[in-house]
C-alpha cells in the first residue's frame, strides 16, 4: 500500500540510474484458491538482488533495529496516546543509532564463508569507523552512487527510506566501498521536510566545523566532497525534463503494473504533479530569492584590498567567490577559507569577514562602492549566484566600537608631530600628512598647526583630542583636514 505505483516508480529509477533496488511488482494473490486480491510482492535481501543488480557476489548489511520494537513493548504502559509513542521514539533515535549491531541478513552462513567473511569484517569495519568519526564518507562509501541515490530519493522517494534503521548497504568487493540498496521506499513526504532532514548545520572538512554526534543522514550530509556531489545531482534531477524522460521511459512498465493494480482498484490514477511540483520547491531552494547579507567594512587601498562582512541568511552553504563590478573588473578574493556555512538558527545572523584584492589600476571612490555585487554559488552548484553589498558596514570596526575613546594613542610613535612636555604643546609639522592609523590626543596639551598644512586621513583612521586645538590658517593658505580615499572618520574634539 505504499502509494500504490510510488515505490514501484522510485525502485525503477534508481536501478535506471545504476543504483542497487529491490525488485518490487504488483500480483493477485490467493490463498487455498481463495482470491486475497493485489498485493505488493517485494524482493528480500539475498545474492539474487546482488547479481539482478548485475554486481559481483558480495556481502548486504544494515543496522540491527530488532531491540527497538521490544524497548517499545516495554514502556507501551507509558503511552497513553499515539503521540507518546511519537516522542518517546525520537528520543531514543540517536542512542539507539550509536548502540544498533552492524550485521548480515544471514550471519552464520556469511561467516562460514572464508571469502564473504573477510568482507564482511572490512565493511563493518568501515561503517563503525564512519560511525564514529574516523573516516569519511569518500573513504566508506561510493560517493557518486549516494549522492545519486540521495538524490533521487529527495524528489521522488521521501526521507523514510533512507533513515538509519531503514536503509540497507552493498559491500563491493570491487570498489572496496560501500553502496546504499534502495528499500522501503514511502514516497510524497513534503520536500522541505525532507531537506530539513538532510541539510547540515555545517560541513566539516571546513575549520569552524566541528565533529559532533548526529543520525545517519547529517553524518553524511556534514561531509563537504559528498554535499558537492549531492547538490550537482540534485540540480539534475529536479529538472523537469528528468522527470519528462524518466516517465517516458517507464511508460510501458507503469501501464503494465496499472492494468493489475485497476483489477481491485479500477478509479485508482497514477498522478505525477506532485512530483514536479517537488522538483519545482527544490528548484526554488537551489536558486534562493534572498542572497547572503553583505555589507563594506573596510576599504583599504594603500593594501590594495576591501574587506567584507559576509552572512549567510539561507539554509544551505555557500561558497565566497567574487566582488563584480560593472560585469567586467573581478575583484578575487584572498581568503583560503571561501565556505559561508548555512544559518540553522531562527536568531541572528553569524557574519565573517573576507578580504578582496583591489585590480592593480583599479581607482576606487564612493560611487563604486553603490555598484559592487558579490558573487557567490551554492557548495557543489556551478551556477554563479549575486547579491547586493550595501555600502556601508554591519557594525563598526573594532577601531572604532563604543570603547573607542577609552583608547589611548601613542602620540610618540607619528614623526609630524613635536611634543615638548615641559610646555605641555604638540606642533604638527608643515606640509601634507598622511595618517593612516587612529590619532588620539591625551588631555592637558595644547595642539598647534600651522598654515597650509594638508592631513590625509586614510584606512579607516580618525582623530580624537581632548586637547584643545590652535589651528590657524588663512584664506590663501588654509589647514585642510581630507581623506583622500575617501574612509576617514573625520575630527572630533571632545
Amino acid at each position: 500500500t505504499k502509494a500504490y505505483l510510488d515505490s514501484f516508480v522510485y525502485y525503477l529509477a534508481l536501478k535506471k540510474a545504476d543504483i542497487m533496488a529491490i525488485r518490487y511488482d504488483f500480483i493477485e494473490a490467493a490463498i487455498n484458491g481463495e482470491n486475497k486480491g493485489i498485493f505488493a510482492l517485494e524482493e528480500h535481501f539475498e545474492k539474487q538482488l546482488i547479481e539482478d543488480n548485475k554486481r559481483r557476489e558480495g556481502v548486504l548489511l544494515k543496522f540491527s533495529e530488532d531491540f527497538m520494537a521490544q524497548e517499545q513493548l516495554n514502556n507501551a504502559h507509558e503511552f497513553d496516546h499515539q503521540f507518546d509513542l511519537y516522542e518517546f521514539v525520537d528520543k531514543n533515535q540517536l542512542s539507539w543509532f550509536y548502540n544498533s549491531k552492524i550485521e548480515t541478513f544471514a550471519n552464520n552462513k556469511i561467516l562460514k564463508d572464508p571469502v564473504l567473511s573477510k568482507q564482511f569484517k572490512e565493511a563493518r569495519n568501515l561503517l563503525e569507523l564512519f560511525r564514529r568519526g574516523s573516516l569519511d564518507v569518500s573513504e566508506v562509501f561510493d560517493v557518486d552512487v549516494l549522492a545519486k541515490y540521495f538524490a533521487i530519493t529527495t524528489v521522488l522517494g521521501g526521507h523514510h527510506c533512507s533513515r538509519w534503521h531503514n536503509i540497507r548497504f552493498y559491500y563491493n568487493p570491487v570498489t572496496d566501498l560501500i553502496e546504499p540498496i534502495g528499500f522501503d521506499a514511502c514516497p510524497r513526504e513534503k520536500v522541505e521536510w525532507i531537506m530539513e532532514n538532510y541539510l547540515p548545520d555545517c560541513l566539516i572538512n571546513e575549520n569552524n566545523c566541528p565533529k559532533k554526534i548526529e543520525m545517519l543522514e547529517k553524518l553524511i550530509f556534514r561531509d563537504k566532497v559528498f554535499f558537492e556531489k549531492y547538490i550537482q545531482e540534485l540540480e539534475i534531477v529536479s529538472q523537469k525534463s528528468y522527470l519528462d524522460d524518466l516517465y517516458s521511459e517507464l511508460n510501458g512498465e507503469i501501464k503494465r503494473a496499472l492494468n493489475v493494480l485497476h483489477k481491485e482498484y479500477p478509479s485508482y490514477h497514477f498522478s505525477t504533479e506532485d512530483f514536479y511540483n517537488k522538483q519545482k520547491k527544490i528548484r526554488n531552494m537551489l536558486n534562493p530569492v534572498r542572497g547572503p547579507a553583505a555589507y563594506l567594512q573596510k576599504s583599504l587601498p594603500s593594501q590594495n584590498k576591501i574587506i567584507l562582512s559576509i552572512g549567510n541568511t539561507d539554509i544551505l552553504p555557500l561558497e565566497i567567490i567574487s566582488i563584480k563590478y560593472n560585469n567586467s573588473v573581478n575583484f578575487g578574493l584572498i581568503n583560503k577559507n571561501k565556505i559561508l556555512q548555512p544559518k540553522i538558527t531562527e536568531g541572528s545572523i553569524e557574519y565573517q569577514k573576507y578580504e578582496f584584492k583591489i585590480p592593480i589600476g583599479f581607482v576606487m571612490d564612493t560611487a563604486i562602492f553603490r555598484n559592487l555585487l558579490l558573487n557567490y554559488k551554492i557548495v557543489g552548484s556551478e551556477k554563479i549566484l549575486n547579491g547586493e553589498i550595501l555600502p556601508w558596514d554591519y557594525l563598526e570596526d573594532e577601531s572604532f566600537n563604543v570603547n573607542f575613546i577609552k583608547q589611548s594613542s601613542d602620540i610618540n610613535s607619528l614623526d609630524f608631530l613635536n611634543i615638548d612636555e615641559n610646555t605641555k604643546t604638540i606642533y604638527i609639522k608643515q606640509g601634507i600628512l598622511t595618517l593612516d592609523q587612529n590619532l588620539i590626543i591625551p588631555p592637558g596639551y595644547t595642539v598647534f598647526s600651522e598654515r597650509g598644512t594638508v592631513i590625509d586621513l586614510k584606512e579607516n583612521a580618525s582623530i580624537i583630542s581632548y586637547s584643545d586645538l590652535q589651528f590657524t590658517g588663512s584664506q590663501k593658505y588654509p589647514i585642510n583636514i581630507i581623506s583622500s580615499d575617501r574612509t576617514g572618520r573625520g575630527l572630533a574634539v571632545l
